[in-house]
């Protein structure tokens, strides 16, 4: 998650309007704003909550591509990632998406436009929760989760379990880990008829795909299951195929 910059945009035909906003707590962050590259626009814009790894400089690249077919896209670092100040935390990086949602919002507001909420992995861990801070929710038009999961114990566990030498300690997770920011009953507060599509490879194995199904067996109608094959994690956007959804 440090400042180490992966794939410049400029490398790739892209120009993003580079963006310093506060968090709810103050802490300044950066992000990105993708202007759409094709004239005939979408009127919606990405709003993209990015994994655990690298930083955002690496994880605009599986929706960069969308600018092309009209799209807006935003993207940014949480606290202690990337050019973002601050330190990780929990609640911190609660207050970041809200943040991050609200610059969205006056976009949208200001062009007339439609927000695509799009999590992958931690980042889909933390859209299901921060959404229930969210206010004008009629600007949302939909929500995509990709190789996402809910509990932060159980995710910990599994990963515990998977070597021998740590399965052993796969109990640990459930003494020292809180689940306070796990969203575990998204269901309870998400926004009512808002179309959920829950994405998941089934070649996974940093997310395993049960962790998927849970969030779409929870889930309210509208919704909809993309089994990603042969796709690893959080890979599906990097496929043409998937491109099409």
């Amino acid at each position: 998650p440090g400042p180490h910059i992966y794939y410049p945009p400029e490398n790739y035909g892209y120009t993003p309007q580079e963006l310093y906003f506060p968090s709810l707590d103050g802490t300044m962050l950066s992000g990105w704003l993708f202007p759409s590259k094709n004239l005939n626009k979408k009127e919606l814009i990405i709003l993209q909550f990015h994994g655990n790894g690298e930083n955002m400089t690496s994880h605009y690249t599986s929706l960069a591509w969308t600018t092309k077919k009209g799209f807006e896209l935003i993207t940014f670092d949480y606290r202690g990632y990337g050019k973002s100040e601050g330190r990780l935390g929990h609640k911190g990086v609660i207050e970041d998406a809200v943040a991050v949602y609200n610059i969205a919002k006056k976009r949208a507001v200001e062009t007339d436009q439609k927000i695509i909420l799009y999590g992958q992995s931690l980042g889909a861990n933390i859209l299901l929760k921060a959404i229930e801070d969210f206010e004008d929710t009629h600007l949302i038009h939909s929500i995509f989760i990709e190789g996402g999961f809910l509990n932060h114990k159980e995710m910990a566990a599994d990963v515990l379990s998977r070597f021998w030498l740590t399965w052993p300690f796969q109990w640990l997770p459930y003494l020292v880990i809180s689940d306070a920011y796990s969203p575990d009953d998204f269901y309870k507060y998400f926004p009512e008829d808002l179309p959920l599509i829950v994405i998941h490879g089934d070649k996974d194995r940093i997310v395993p795909i049960n962790f998927g199904k849970e969030i779409y067996s929870l889930a309210k109608p509208p919704k909809q299951w993309i089994l990603a094959e042969n796709m690893q994690h959080i890979k599906s956007m990097h496929d043409a195929k998937y491109r099409q959804l």
